[in-house]
């Protein structure tokens, strides 16, 4: 057997494989992980240097930092020569520990705004779309407000459809679930405020145009006040930009004579606050709100080329012309991306309900409804459920892109910064509605089966699984690499 002579300063001079402990395993796992994070970062920015603000990306380019940081004192202090190995070893645990105090605090705040942006329902997992139909919903759209629609249809149809976005037996259950996903972890509070956004841009002629519809609005409040036991006095609902017409507010308070109705309106100027985005204000009762849910309508529109979820929230404030150059921008700046990134709607919104018991697939947004979809759809997504919603209106022969642009470009730059999942199952008006990043639930108006969860992964910066994100985590987290010292402290008994 051949020999090989000792060198004096390299301290794996007696290193053999088969007589690696775990210490050297973790230690191996590490430089692995730190390996592995370098070449992704280097091959997704490579060429598109901007994506180094995705969340992902930030997380492999701290994850790499880490890695080049450990190997740079390392490998520095074992080529030295004027070092014994005892020293070099002392220092490289010094130089890591320093490493890691630094680094980690960056790590952690880095994954605790990958969880903030909520890619939970955005690049890591499907996120759930329920789209129920039901012929009987709809009794024309020329009956009075309190005959548009079957209240009891759309009564069945609401509670099928929370049911289904959540997997959960009873509607109580399912806003239980709602509301513990939403906080990542702890259930509503009684006392805390509840916005719903509603969309009456055609409030000036709701007979000849698309209005939210009464009955599909009760059915929601119903669950809220009813079946989840909310104080009717906790809930509002608004559209700062408009008034609510008479039928609106008589319908609502005939069934919920305490919610509050477009509250911010009571004053003239409507009330404001400080927070704004494109120099537009937001409204006061979303601002002190903790809770967010969007009612838009399915329509198209002639300058955004669709009115879904996103365009609703021009709304939220007043001034909506502000962000009308800006509907087609093709990166983060563009006006409806900034409007719905902004914390008070990303981090409040906790449901998108779609009114789509009639729409406007021609012409909108004004007009009388021209098709009657019969249908609601649900998801906790903003950017999958538009991405739906505009594939079904392209396949019953919209013209998404009469508008100059691809409305898709907005639910595209969503996606980038975090907002949702986009697709699109569209070749032309052939649409699949087969996704691989959209889990979709079609019920007609049975839901099929018993449908898996589309619950959130762990929040990646609790460490210790406890629901919170704190001190505790970042002390976990430096626990996780003591193999790394184990690693060195192997290196010196060789």
């Amino acid at each position: 057997m051949v020999k090989h002579s000792p060198h004096p300063n390299n301290p794996f001079h007696k290193f053999h494989l088969h007589h690696a402990p775990r210490g050297l395993v973790s230690g191996l796992i590490f430089v692995l992980i730190g390996s592995l994070s370098l070449a992704w970062l280097l091959l997704r920015t490579g060429k598109k240097p901007n994506r180094i603000t995705y969340p992902c990306q930030q997380i492999a380019a701290s994850n790499s930092l880490l890695f080049l940081a450990w190997l740079g004192s390392t490998l520095g202090l074992t080529l030295s020569t004027h070092f014994s190995r005892q020293s070099i070893l002392r220092f490289t645990g010094v130089a890591i520990s320093l490493t890691l105090i630094v680094l980690g605090i960056s790590h952690l705040n880095l994954i605790k705004q990958f969880n903030q942006t909520r890619v939970i329902w955005g690049q890591s997992q499907p996120s759930r779309v329920v789209w129920l139909t039901n012929t009987a919903a709809a009794n024309g759209y020329n009956q009075p407000w309190s005959n548009k629609a079957n209240q009891t249809v759309v009564n069945t149809m609401m509670d099928s459809a929370i049911k289904a976005l959540t997997n959960q037996s009873t509607v109580a259950n399912a806003w239980t679930s709602l509301f513990t996903t939403h906080n990542n972890g702890p259930n509503y509070v009684a006392g805390e405020k509840i916005v719903i956004k509603v969309n009456f841009n055609n409030n000036y002629d709701c007979d000849n145009n698309g209005c939210p519809l009464l009955q599909t609005v009760n059915a929601l409040l119903r669950q809220l006040a009813n079946d989840k036991g909310i104080s009717q006095a906790d809930i509002s609902l608004y559209d700062v930009s408009r008034n609510f017409p008479d039928y609106f507010i008589s319908g609502i308070q005939t069934s919920f004579p305490q919610i509050k109705l477009n509250p911010d309106r009571n004053t003239s100027p409507p009330c404001t606050v400080s927070d704004n985005v494109l120099t537009a204000p937001f409204g006061c009762a979303l601002a002190n709100a903790k809770y967010l849910i969007n009612m838009p309508l399915l329509r198209t529109h002639g300058m955004a080329g669709v009115t879904l979820s996103f365009k609703n929230h021009l709304g939220s404030g007043t001034w909506p012309d502000r962000f009308h150059n800006g509907f087609f921008t093709a990166n983060s700046s563009n006006s409806l991306v900034q409007l719905n990134n902004h914390p008070f709607i990303k981090d409040k919104t906790m449901l998108v309900v779609d009114d789509a018991i009639y729409g406007l697939k021609n012409g909108g947004p004004n007009g009388y409804p021209n098709f009657t979809p019969n249908a609601l759809f649900l998801s906790r997504d903003p950017v999958a459920i538009d991405s739906v919603m505009t594939d079904y209106l392209e396949s019953q022969g919209a013209c998404i892109t009469c508008a100059g642009s691809n409305p898709r470009i907005y639910m595209q730059e969503g996606a980038k910064v975090g907002l949702g999942n986009y697709a699109t199952s569209c070749t032309g008006t052939n649409c699949s509605f087969v996704y691989t990043n959209i889990d979709l639930v079609r019920c007609n108006p049975a839901c099929p089966g018993t449908p898996s969860p589309t619950s959130p992964p762990q929040n990646p910066s609790d460490y210790d699984s406890d629901g919170d994100v704190d001190y505790l985590d970042f002390l976990t987290f430096l626990r996780s690499f003591t193999n790394i010292f184990s690693f060195n402290r192997l290196l010196g008994k060789m």
